[in-house]
């Protein structure tokens, strides 16, 4: 299985079972808190940068192309590609005029040759901080200050808007269902129009914040990486915590991801570290 860390100016891809770094790539560009997403042909690595986006293969680490997106008084927050390969969207934070942030879809059908801006989400009115494009590849979630927007890939409109502000969105796999959160507290809703509460997972701690979370298609598990130094399991459907792994080192886990070609679940923290859990064949505590 291989798995990309992303942050501190560079790219790393990891062979999580040998538990060895495989290739590296150095770019100015990165900060310590870059996303990437690797595009669906699996020869691609998209990775955000200070300015826009960067496309990388994914064999060798070799620039491919690099895109300037964004004005001088923004950064790049979250980036997602569509399960199709046809759409990437870039959510934007601005530092001063805030209220201009911009959500920015793109044409990634063909990375090496057909690469191209489509169209903004304007009008959000406040900092954006994530997104996650649905499985049908048409529809977009993106989070921030001013609640979340459900939007239209092919228009940029919103068709749906969510009242609480959030730092990290996501979709249920297999459902319409997303999930928001802030500041340790996550909800999952129905997409339809008007906020439709389903339920909330358990809390991770009252002093928490969650970092990064992800769902698995095919998999009723939910994963959260967390500030007070773990990495939580739920199930999906009910939002009962299954499993919490702790390490006294860990600090504070940034980001977490399922490895590619294999059960292993991958999270790294702000020490520079990178861990790799293997499932269990019972996850009941």
């Amino acid at each position: 299985g291989i798995n990309a860390e992303y942050g501190d100016t560079a790219v790393r891809v990891w062979d999580v079972t040998s538990k060895n770094p495989i290739l590296y790539y150095e770019h100015g560009e990165l900060f310590y808190s870059s996303k990437g997403a690797i595009h669906p042909d699996q020869e691609h690595l998209f990775v955000a940068t200070r300015e826009g986006f960067i496309i990388l293969t994914l064999d060798k680490l070799k620039e491919v192309s690099s895109h300037r997106v964004l004005c001088e008084d923004g950064s790049a927050t979250d980036i997602s590609i569509s399960p199709d390969g046809k759409f990437l969207l870039l959510t934007e934070c601005r530092n001063h005029d805030s209220e201009l942030s911009k959500g920015y879809i793109w044409s990634v059908e063909d990375p090496i040759r057909d690469v191209k801006q489509l169209r903004t989400v304007d009008n959000y009115g406040g900092r954006m901080f994530s997104c996650s494009i649905a499985e049908d590849s048409t529809r977009a979630i993106i989070g921030g200050h001013k609640g979340s927007w459900i939007v239209d890939l092919a228009t940029g409109q919103p068709t749906s808007q969510f009242s609480q502000g959030c730092f990290y969105v996501g979709w249920v796999p297999g459902g319409d269902d997303i999930v928001l959160d802030n500041e340790g507290k996550t909800v999952r809703y129905s997409s339809a129009p008007g906020e439709n509460y389903q339920f909330s997972y358990d809390p991770i701690s009252y002093t928490s914040q969650i970092q990064e979370f992800g769902m698995f298609s095919g998999e009723n598990l939910f994963v959260c990486a967390a500030s007070d130094g773990t990495v939580r399991l739920y199930d999906t459907d009910t939002g009962k915590c299954m499993y919490s792994f702790y390490d006294h080192r860990a600090q504070e886990f940034t980001c977490v991801t399922r490895a590619t070609g294999t059960g292993a679940i991958v999270a790294g923290n702000n020490n520079g570290m990178l861990y790799v859990l293997e499932p269990l064949s019972s996850l009941d505590c």
